[in-house]
């Protein structure tokens, strides 16, 4: 090459150099702001959940809008609102100016390094694949910048509404899409605090629904409210049932009954839990010997609302005991204990 068109090329590496250097502080600088942002958001984030956190604590009580706690949410709540409308605006700030310039960067320079590797020498040639080299590396810089400003549904799952349009200008903190994940369904229900002690997570739960009368699924207890909550003065825990094997009847919405199985004994001697009674402040059986009715001092072990287990006392199979009128105890293989549980509705 002549000595104009090496100066003229030299130009160009030194312009293209000056554009790249420019675009990559342009995309370093979004970046810093955009993870400023998320930082800001986490921190709202976390102190929203620890004023929530410190509210629910007193919420029961009646002047709980007089309380520090009700405050200190309202605070946390405006503080989460402002993070996320400020991150919202730096997201949108993105776009693929960035990408276009990095793109044709790269092109000048391949085009450049094809010409000087015509007659090259090897100082051009070295320039010539450095520019190719932060050519394609802004790139890849700028199509991750562009990735980052795309919406992408954080499970697998089915869309229920769209609610915004092409076009459409929406305000900060619409939902765009709602989406539902039936692969991982849950049963919340409220347990009354006598039964809370019995319910341990982990535990078997049996499942029925009304609108599907001739099926049983599986469940497990997967969480047990630590907080509980007066309803029509009674005391309520929350109580979270996963469903193991769920299909596609199941509806989010539906009347759930659960049944769960906070016992099992094997081989258990049974009666009807009408025939214990007390007798001198002890639990006791009457069961017919011979001719006589006699009381048998008892233990009683599992129960439901119809049997009660003995799990010592001079009781055999067989044997006859008092309820409404006499009835024979039963021996059962796998007997489980059940406690009732309300119908409730999956929010």
């Amino acid at each position: 090459p002549s000595e104009a068109e090496l100066e003229a090329a030299k130009a160009a590496v030194r312009s293209a150099q000056a554009a790249y250097e420019a675009a990559k502080a342009q995309v370093a600088m979004q970046n810093k702001d955009l993870r400023l942002a998320e930082i800001n958001l986490e921190k709202a984030k976390s102190a929203l959940e620890q004023a929530q956190a410190a509210y629910d604590r007193v919420a029961h009580m009646p002047n709980v809008a007089m309380l520090p706690q009700s405050l200190q949410l309202q605070q946390a709540t405006l503080d989460y609102e402002a993070a996320k409308l400020n991150y919202e605006k730096v997201l949108a700030s993105l776009n693929d100016t960035a990408l276009q310039s990095a793109y044709a960067q790269l092109a000048q320079a391949k085009a450049q390094l094809e010409s000087l590797e015509n007659t090259p020498s090897e100082e051009d040639i070295e320039i010539s694949r450095a520019q190719v080299r932060q050519a394609e590396v802004a790139l890849e810089q700028a199509k991750l910048n562009l990735e980052r400003a795309t919406l992408k549904a954080p499970f697998d799952g089915f869309v229920e509404s769209i609610n915004v349009e092409i076009g459409q200008t929406v305000n900060a903190g619409l939902p765009a899409v709602t989406l539902v994940n039936l692969s991982s369904l849950e049963v919340k229900a409220d347990l009354v605090e006598v039964d809370v002690a019995k319910v341990k997570e982990g535990q078997e739960v049996r499942i029925t629904f009304d609108a599907l009368p001739d099926r049983t699924y599986r469940g497990v207890v997967k969480r047990i409210g630590r907080v509980g909550s007066v309803v029509q003065g009674v005391v309520l825990f929350p109580v979270m049932v996963s469903i193991e094997n769920p299909d596609d009847d199941i509806r989010v919405g539906m009347t759930a009954n659960l049944e769960i199985v906070v016992g099992k004994v094997e081989n258990a001697l049974l009666v009807p839990a009408s025939a214990i009674r007390s007798v001198k402040g002890n639990q006791a059986v009457l069961v017919k010997r011979g001719e006589s009715i006699k009381p048998v001092p008892v233990k009683v072990g599992l129960s439901n609302e119809t049997m009660s287990e003995i799990a010592e006392g001079d009781i055999r199979e067989g044997d006859e005991v008092v309820v409404g009128s006499p009835a024979s105890t039963q021996r059962r293989e796998n007997r489980r204990a059940f406690f009732g549980m309300p119908r409730l509705r999956r929010r």
